[in-house]
C-alpha cells in the first residue's frame, strides 16, 4: 500500500508524528461518538473554495462555521459509514440553489479519496463541461476544477502531492499518490456501466434526462459495498419521484432516522426515509442564516435575488429553484402572495378552546388512486375562516378512511360535510347485491353522511379569497393553519391553465385552474361555497382578476425595475 507520509527530508520522529496526524485526519469516526472523533472536521479547517463572482475576495474558507454545512457533512458521514452495514450507503439531497451543496459534495469526496487508498469515485452531472468544472480541467487550467482547487490549496500534509505537483491533475480525472482516482463524467448509463466504483456522486440528478438508467447501473456497486450520493434542485423527474417521503412505518423503523433523533436538525432542513429505503436530506435556502427571510440579512437577500425572476417569489422559476416545488408549471400562480414563506395566511393551529368556539364545516373530495381530501374550516365570531384540520390520503379502503376522519376529536361538532354531487348521483360501483351503488351510499352505510355541493366553483372561490379575504395583508380574514400542511403545499402550487397567445387575445381571463395538485383546494372550495357568508360569486364588472390586469401589472413591475436599475430611461 502506498505510504502517505513519504515527504523527503523528514526525521524518524517527524515521520512518526506525521503518521499519527494522518491516522487522526483519516479516521472516519464512530456513531457512538456522534462522529465528533472524525478526522474530517480537522481536515476541513484547512479547506479553501473559490467564488468566481467575488472580484475582491475570490478565495474563501470552507464555511464550517455554518450549522447547516456541518449537518450536511455529518449526514454524509452517517450515510456512508463503512463500519455500519445496516445503513443503506445511499443519500439523496433535495436542495435550493445557492447553498454550496456542490462544494460540500466535492470537498467530502476529496477527503474520501485522500484517506482511502485505491478508491475510485465517479462524479456525474448533466454536461461534461459541468463535470470537468466540478473535478478537474487538467494541467492547462490546474485550478479550473473545484476539487483540483481544493486539493492544490491544502497544506502539504493535507493534500495529495501528486495532484499538487500537477502530475495527477488530468482533464476529467484526479489521480492520487495513493492510487485513488476521481473521475468526471457526463450523464448516461453507459458512463457508469464500466465502473465498479467505491463511490458515485450524481449532481443535479433531477436535471439529467438519463439519470434513471444510470441509477439502475449504479445500484449493484452500492450493494457490493460502495456508496451513492445524489443531489438536485427541484424538477419533476425520476429522481424527484424516488426521493419522495416514505410511509410512517418507514420513518419509525429505519435505524438511520432513529440515529438522527439524537441531533438538532437546523432550521430549513429535514431528513426522512424515502419509499425506496434510503435517507433523503432536504435543504431550504433559509438554512443559511444570511438567507433566512426571518432575519434582516435574509430579507435583503430574498428581495435582491427574487427581483431576477419576472414574478418575484411567485414566479415558477423561483418556486422550483428556491422553494423546491417540482410540480409548478410555467403558468401563473393562483395565489402569488403565498410564495412568501412568512406569509401571514399560514399560521399556527388555533388552541382547542378557540376551535371549540368556532362553527365547524367540512368539504370532501374523493380520490381512489389520487388523494382524497377531507378539509375542516372553522368560522369564528368575527366571521374569519380558519382551516384547522385535514385528512389527505387515497381512498383505498373506504371504511378505514372514514374511521380516520371520524377519529378527529371534534368530528361530532362538524355541522356537515359537503361533497361533489357526482359522489351522490353516479351509481357506478358494483355492490354485493349485484347492483350498482353511489359512493354516497357506501359512505352512508358507515354513518358518514354527505351533502351535495356545487361543482366547478374553484375559480370563483379563488377570486373571492384574493379579493375579500387576502386583499389586505394587515387584515387577513382566512387562514390556512399548520393543521393543514397539505393545504399549504397545494395552495402554493395552484396554477392557472396556460393559454396560448391567440387564446389569451380572445379570452379576457384565465377562468380555469389546472387540474393538478388540487384535491385539497377542491374540498375547500366546496365547503366555502356552501357558507352563506362566503358564497363565491365573481362580479364580471371587476377587472382586477382578469388576465389583462395581471399581465399589465407584470409589465409595469418590470418597467419599474428597469428604471430603478438604469436599464431603460424614464421616457423610453
Amino acid at each position: 500500500m502506498p505510504k502517505l507520509n513519504n515527504r523527503p527530508g523528514l526525521t524518524k520522529a517527524e515521520k512518526i508524528r506525521q503518521g499519527h496526524l494522518f491516522a487522526k485526519l483519516q479516521n472516519w469516526g464512530t456513531y457512538e461518538n456522534a462522529y465528533s472523533d472524525s478526522g474530517l472536521w480537522r481536515w476541513l479547517k484547512d479547506v479553501k473554495t473559490k467564488d468566481e463572482h467575488d472580484a475582491h475576495d475570490p478565495v474563501k474558507t470552507f464555511p464550517i462555521d455554518k450549522d447547516y454545512i456541518v449537518f450536511v457533512m455529518l449526514c454524509m458521514l452517517m450515510a456512508f459509514d463503512p463500519e455500519r452495514e445496516e445503513i443503506p450507503h445511499m443519500l439523496g439531497i433535495r436542495k435550493s440553489r445557492q447553498i454550496l451543496i456542490t462544494w460540500c459534495e466535492v470537498v467530502f469526496l476529496a477527503w474520501v479519496a485522500w484517506r482511502r487508498p485505491y478508491s475510485e469515485i465517479l462524479f456525474q452531472t448533466k454536461k461534461e463541461s459541468d463535470a470537468l468544472g466540478a473535478i478537474s480541467k487538467g494541467r492547462e487550467d490546474p485550478d479550473g476544477g473545484r476539487m483540483a482547487f481544493v486539493i492544490r490549496n491544502l497544506p502539504p500534509d493535507r493534500g495529495d502531492p501528486n495532484i499538487q505537483r500537477g502530475d495527477g491533475n488530468k482533464r476529467g480525472e484526479l489521480i492520487h499518490l495513493n492510487s485513488s482516482r476521481v473521475i468526471a463524467a457526463p450523464q448516461g448509463a453507459d458512463q457508469v456501466a464500466s465502473h465498479t466504483a467505491t463511490g458515485f456522486c450524481s449532481d443535479e440528478a433531477a436535471l439529467q434526462e438519463e439519470f434513471e438508467g444510470a441509477y439502475y447501473k449504479i445500484l449493484p456497486a452500492v450493494h457490493g459495498g460502495g456508496f451513492f450520493l445524489m443531489a438536485s434542485t427541484a424538477q419533476s423527474s425520476f429522481y424527484w419521484r424516488i426521493t419522495e417521503r416514505g410511509s410512517d412505518d418507514d420513518q419509525a423503523e429505519n435505524p438511520f432516522i432513529s440515529m438522527l433523533d439524537k441531533y438538532n436538525i437546523p432550521k430549513g432542513m429535514d431528513i426522512y426515509m424515502s419509499k425506496y429505503g434510503f435517507p433523503v436530506l432536504t435543504i431550504h435556502y433559509s438554512a443559511d442564516p444570511k438567507k433566512d427571510p426571518a432575519t434582516e440579512d435574509g430579507k435583503a437577500w430574498v428581495k435582491r435575488i427574487s427581483k431576477r425572476y419576472p414574478l418575484g417569489m411567485a414566479d415558477s422559476g423561483w418556486q422550483r429553484e428556491m422553494e423546491m416545488n417540482a410540480e409548478v408549471g410555467d403558468s401563473e400562480p393562483v395565489f402569488p402572495q403565498l410564495a412568501d414563506p412568512l406569509c401571514p395566511i399560514f399560521c399556527p393551529r388555533p388552541s382547542d378552546s378557540e376551535i371549540e368556539a368556532m362553527d365547524l364545516y367540512a368539504g370532501f373530495d374523493l380520490g381512489t388512486r389520487n388523494p382524497s381530501a377531507w378539509v375542516v374550516v372553522g368560522v369564528d365570531k368575527q366571521n374569519r375562516l380558519w382551516f384547522v384540520h385535514e385528512v389527505y390520503k387515497p381512498c383505498e379502503k373506504y371504511k378505514e378512511l372514514v374511521a380516520e376522519i371520524k377519529g378527529w376529536k371534534y368530528y361530532d361538532r362538524v355541522k356537515y360535510t359537503i361533497a361533489d354531487p357526482s359522489i351522490l348521483s353516479q351509481a357506478t360501483h358494483p355492490g354485493d347485491d349485484g347492483g350498482n351503488h353511489t359512493w354516497g351510499e357506501y359512505f352512508a352505510g358507515v354513518d358518514f353522511s354527505l351533502v351535495s355541493g356545487r361543482r366547478g366553483q374553484d375559480f370563483a372561490v379563488s377570486v373571492k379569497l384574493r379579493s375579500e379575504y387576502w386583499n389586505d395583508p394587515t387584515n387577513i380574514r382566512a387562514f390556512i393553519t399548520d393543521g393543514c400542511p397539505k393545504g399549504q403545499w397545494e395552495c402554493r402550487l395552484l396554477m392557472y391553465k396556460k393559454l396560448s397567445e391567440k387564446a389569451a387575445i380572445r379570452r379576457n381571463q384565465p377562468e380555469e385552474i389546472m387540474d393538478k395538485n388540487n384535491h385539497w383546494f377542491d374540498a375547500a372550495a366546496l365547503v366555502l361555497d356552501s357558507l352563506p357568508e362566503f358564497k363565491a360569486q365573481v362580479d364580471k364588472k371587476d377587472t382586477w382578476h382578469t388576465w389583462e390586469y395581471w399581465a399589465g401589472l407584470i409589465r409595469d413591475r418590470e418597467r419599474e425595475r428597469g428604471i430603478e436599475e438604469g436599464r431603460i430611461g424614464a421616457c423610453g
